[in-house]
C-alpha cells in the first residue's frame, strides 16, 4: 500500500476516532440517578463502543514512530532531533492548551460552586495548596494530566513515550514480535494498572507497542478474511453491549475487536477534507467545552433522563462543529497561532 493511501485511510480513521472521543467525554448522567435503559444506551455509545477510540490513536503513534526516520537510523536523525519535534509537535501545544483549559474552565467551576454553595475557588487552580500543588493542577506532573483539561493525559503518555524513545528503539531493533507480545500482554491482562507516582497507565504503553511491532502489517494494509472481520464486528457490539449492562466479560476485549473491525472495512474511497485534518486540534479544545455544554444543558433544562440522553446525542456533535469552526476563524485571522496549537497539524 502506498504512503498516500496508508495515511488518507488513517486520516479518515483518526477523525471518527475523534468522534468516539468527544462521545466519551459526553456522558450526561453523571449527576443524577438515570433510569436503566438510560444509563444501558448512554454507557453504550460513551462507555462501551467508542472505546476503540483512544488505543487507536496509540497504535498509530506508535506505527509512525516505528516508520520515523530516528527508528531507521537515517542519517542526521538522532534522538535530539527527535525530541526537538515532539517539542514543538507535543510539549508546547500541551503546555498552551493545559494554561487555556484552566482558564476557560474557571467560570464554569465558579459558576458551579455558587449554585451549590461552595467555596467560590474550590477546585479551581487557586484551590491547588502550594507552588507544586498549583503547577501539577495546571500541567500535570504526578497526576492523570492537566485538571483543566483533562483530555490532554493522552499527550502527555506520548511525552513520556518520546522522552523513553532509546529503549523502545532498541527493543523494534530486537523484535518486533517482542513488542507486540508485550503489547497484547498489557492491553489483555494490565490495561488500567497505574504506573506509580507517574499518573500513567500500562495499557497505553501495550497499545503504543502494539502500532510499532505490527507497522509493516499496517503499511501493507494486511486486513482479516471477511467473515473473521465480520466477526470482529459482531464481538466489538456485542461486548460493549455486555459492558453498557453493567456485564463485564472481558471489557479489555472490545478495543481490540473495535480496531480490527474498523481498520478491516475502512477502504471507503473517501476525499480526505482540510478538516478531517483537525482532530487534534479538536482534540485539544472538546474537553474544555464539553463541560459547558453538559454543564449548561443540565442547569438549563433540567437534571432527568430525557434530557441528558437528548445533550448526549446532541452536544458531541455540536461541540465538534464549534472546535471545526473556531478551527476555521483561527486559519483565516491567526494561522500562525493555530499552527502552533496544532503542533504543526494544519
Amino acid at each position: 500500500m502506498t504512503q498516500e493511501k496508508i495515511s488518507r485511510k488513517i486520516t479518515v480513521l483518526s477523525f471518527l476516532a475523534m468522534v468516539s472521543v468527544v462521545y466519551i467525554h459526553h456522558n450526561a448522567v453523571g449527576a443524577f440517578e438515570p433510569a436503566r435503559w438510560n444509563a444501558i444506551i448512554q454507557g453504550f455509545l460513551t462507555r462501551g463502543i467508542s472505546d476503540w477510540a483512544v488505543p487507536f490513536f496509540f497504535m498509530v503513534s506508535g506505527f509512525w514512530f516505528a516508520r520515523s526516520s530516528y527508528v531507521q537510523e537515517m542519517v542526521g536523525e538522532g534522538y535530539r532531533k527527535l525530541i526537538l519535534k515532539r517539542m514543538k509537535t507535543l510539549l508546547t501545544p500541551y503546555l498552551i492548551w493545559s494554561v487555556i483549559g484552566a482558564i476557560l474552565v474557571m467560570p464554569l467551576i465558579v459558576f458551579n460552586n455558587h449554585v451549590n454553595q461552595q467555596p467560590i475557588w474550590e477546585r479551581t487552580l487557586f484551590d491547588a495548596p502550594g507552588m507544586f500543588g498549583k503547577a501539577n493542577y495546571l500541567i500535570g506532573i504526578t497526576s492523570n494530566g492537566p485538571t483543566g483539561n483533562l483530555a490532554l493525559w493522552y499527550v502527555r503518555t506520548l511525552l513520556v513515550f518520546f522522552v523513553l524513545a532509546p529503549i523502545w528503539k532498541v527493543l523494534y531493533r530486537l523484535s518486533r514480535y517482542l513488542l507486540v507480545a508485550a503489547g497484547l500482554s498489557l492491553v489483555l491482562i494490565a490495561p488500567d494498572t497505574w504506573i506509580p507516582t507517574t499518573g500513567l497507565k500500562t495499557g497505553s504503553f501495550g497499545w503504543l507497542f502494539l502500532g510499532m511491532g505490527l507497522s509493516y502489517e499496517i503499511a501493507a494494509n494486511v486486513k482479516l478474511p471477511r467473515l473473521v472481520a465480520g466477526g470482529c464486528g459482531i464481538l466489538w457490539v456485542g461486548f460493549a453491549l455486555l459492558k453498557s449492562a453493567g456485564i463485564s466479560f472481558f471489557p479489555q476485549l472490545i478495543p481490540l475487536f473495535g480496531i480490527l473491525f474498523m481498520w478491516s472495512i475502512s477502504d471507503w474511497q473517501i476525499s480526505v477534507r482540510p478538516w478531517m485534518k483537525q482532530t487534534f486540534w479538536v482534540y485539544c479544545l472538546h474537553g474544555i467545552l464539553a463541560g459547558y455544554f453538559l454543564g449548561g444543558g443540565s442547569y438549563i433544562f433540567g437534571k432527568n433522563d430525557s434530557t441528558s440522553l437528548l445533550l448526549m446525542l446532541v452536544a458531541p456533535w455540536t461541540n465538534i462543529a464549534v472546535c471545526l469552526i473556531a478551527a476555521a476563524m483561527m486559519k483565516k485571522v491567526a494561522p500562525h497561532l493555530l499552527e502552533v496549537l496544532s503542533g504543526g497539524r494544519t
